[in-house]
C-alpha cells in the first residue's frame, strides 16, 4: 500500500478509533475534538457540571421515596417508612442517609410517561424525548449529557462526558448513551477504557516514536496534490497532541486513582463495593473539571425477589450517594454541580409473583414514579407532585420527561428553546417548544 492509499484507508475517526490510538496507547483524541459551532450563547449560570446517578431497571418508587404504609399488604410491601429532615416526609428505612439529607433534595414524585419496555423507557428518560423509532438511529434525539457537552463544551483537556460503570452493563451494551443527531464527539468515554490514560501503559520512547510517525504522515498529507482529500484524512492535529499531553502528564489517570484518598474517606463510601467506588470517582472527576459524569448501575429490575434484593442494594447506594453529596458540599462544589437520581420507570403497585415461584416482585410501571435532584441551583427541601393512595397513578402535579429536561437546561444556562442546526441546515429542538421548566425547582 502506497502512502496515499494508506492515508485514504485511515480516515481521521477510523484511524483514531479503529487502530491508531490503541496502537499509541490511547483512545481519546476524538473525544477532545470540540465543536467550533454552537446553537447560541448560553445564559449565565454558576452550574458547571452534572452527575447523573442512573439506576437501570426501574427502581421501585413504592419502596424508596413514595411509600404507602396505609395501603393493603399486597401494595405496601415489607419495608417500614422512616421520618426525614423534612417534616411530614418519609422514605424507606433502607435509605437512612437520604432521610437525614432530604432538606438538600428535591423529589419529583409524579413523573409520568407511557413507555413500559426497558429500552424505550431508558431512551425516554436519558433523552427526555419520546422515542420515535424502534431501534437506535443517527437521527434520534441525543441523550442529556451529549446536549450539555455540545452546548457548553469541555471544562478541561479531559473528556467532558464520562460514564462510570462495569463493562457490559445493559445501558452501554444497548448503546443508550447516544449522541443521536449531534456529532459523535459529544458522546461518552467509558470508565473501563480509562487505562489508556496511564503514562505507564506505553513507554515514553515508544510513544514518541509513534507520534513521530503520525507527524510524518501528516506532513505528507499537507504536501499532497489533493488538498480536499488531505484535509479530510489529516491524521495528526492539535486534539491528538492534547491526548498525548494528557497521557504524559498523568492528570487523567490520577483522577481515577482513589487510593490517593484517605482510608477514612474510602470507608465512608464503602469502596470495597465496586458500584459504590464509582461515587467517589465521580466526585474526583468533578474536582478535575469533567463536565458530565454518569454513574451507571444495572440490576434494579425486580420482577421477583424484590425485598431481599433491595435490602442488600439500597443501603449501599444510599451510603455512597450521601458520601458524595457530603463531599461535594464540603468542598464547595454542590452549588455548581447538579446531581440527578433517575431511573427509566417505577414498579407496579401490586406485588406479583413470577410464574409459579412464590417470590414477590413488582413489574414495570411508567404511570408514576420518582426522580430526585440536588445541588446545581435547585430549590431543595421539597417534594413536588403526588401519586394516588396506592402509588399507581398521578394524583397531583404530573411531570413529564421534557419538563425535567427544560429545567435542567435552564439551570445549566442553556436555553430550553435551543436548537441544533446540522449540516442539512434543519433545526432540531432539544425540547418541544411548548414545554416549560418546572418553576418550583428554580
Amino acid at each position: 500500500m502506497n502512502p496515499l492509499q494508506m492515508r485514504v484507508a485511515l480516515s481521521r475517526r477510523g484511524f483514531l478509533q479503529a487502530g491508531a490510538l490503541p496502537w499509541l496507547g490511547l483512545s481519546l483524541a476524538d473525544l477532545l475534538r470540540q465543536r467550533a459551532s454552537a446553537t447560541g450563547m448560553p445564559q449565565a449560570s454558576k452550574v458547571k457540571s452534572v452527575i447523573l446517578v442512573w439506576l437501570q431497571g426501574g427502581v421501585s418508587h413504592l419502596d424508596t421515596f413514595d411509600m404507602k404504609p396505609d395501603a393493603p399488604a399486597e401494595i405496601r410491601g415489607l419495608f417500614r417508612p422512616i421520618s426525614t429532615s423534612l417534616p411530614g416526609i418519609q422514605v424507606c428505612e433502607h435509605l437512612p442517609g437520604i432521610a437525614q439529607r432530604m432538606d438538600r433534595l428535591a423529589v419529583l414524585q409524579a413523573v409520568t410517561h407511557r413507555e413500559r419496555v426497558h429500552e424505550r423507557g431508558a431512551r425516554h428518560m436519558l433523552t427526555f424525548r419520546q422515542p420515535v423509532s424502534p431501534g437506535l438511529n443517527p437521527t434520534d434525539h441525543p441523550d442529556l449529557a451529549s446536549v450539555v457537552v455540545h452546548e457548553l463544551g469541555s471544562r478541561t483537556k479531559m473528556p467532558p462526558y464520562v460514564v462510570l460503570e462495569n463493562r457490559g452493563t445493559w445501558t452501554s451494551r444497548k448503546g443508550l448513551y447516544a449522541t443521536g443527531f449531534l456529532p459523535p464527539d459529544d458522546g461518552p468515554f467509558y470508565s473501563y477504557d480509562w487505562e489508556c490514560f496511564s503514562p505507564n501503559r506505553v513507554p515514553a520512547e515508544h510513544l514518541n516514536q509513534r507520534m513521530s510517525l503520525l507527524k510524518r504522515m501528516n506532513t505528507f498529507s499537507s504536501t499532497s496534490e489533493h488538498p480536499t482529500q488531505c484535509e479530510k484524512f489529516e491524521l495528526f492535529d492539535r486534539y491528538t497532541e492534547q491526548a498525548v499531553d494528557l497521557i504524559r502528564s498523568g492528570v487523567a489517570a490520577a483522577a481515577f486513582d482513589i487510593d490517593k484518598e484517605p482510608q477514612s474517606v474510602r470507608d465512608r463510601y464503602n469502596v470495597k463495593d465496586g458500584d459504590s467506588a464509582y461515587f467517589l470517582i465521580a466526585r474526583r472527576l468533578i474536582e478535575a473539571g469533567i463536565r458530565f459524569v454518569t454513574i451507571g448501575q444495572s440490576g434494579w429490575d425486580h420482577h421477583s425477589d424484590i425485598f431481599p434484593a433491595l435490602t442488600s442494594r439500597l443501603p449501599k447506594t444510599d451510603r455512597a450517594f450521601c458520601a458524595m453529596l457530603d463531599d461535594l458540599e464540603q468542598r464547595g462544589l454542590l452549588d455548581e454541580t447538579l446531581v440527578l437520581w433517575m431511573t427509566e420507570f417505577g414498579r407496579s403497585p401490586k406485588i406479583t409473583k413470577l410464574g409459579s415461584e412464590p417470590i414477590p416482585g413488582r413489574n414495570h410501571w411508567p404511570h408514576v414514579f420518582s426522580v430526585a435532584l440536588a445541588g446545581g441551583g435547585v430549590r431543595s427541601g421539597q417534594v413536588i407532585g403526588a401519586s394516588d393512595r396506592i402509588g399507581g397513578e398521578v394524583r397531583e402535579r404530573p411531570i413529564t420527561p421534557p419538563e425535567i429536561a427544560a429545567t435542567i437546561y435552564q439551570l445549566l444556562g442553556i436555553s430550553p428553546q435551543a436548537e441544533y442546526v446540522g449540516p442539512d441546515r434543519r433545526p432540531q429542538p432539544y425540547v418541544e417548544r411548548s414545554v416549560c421548566p418546572i418553576v418550583e425547582l428554580l
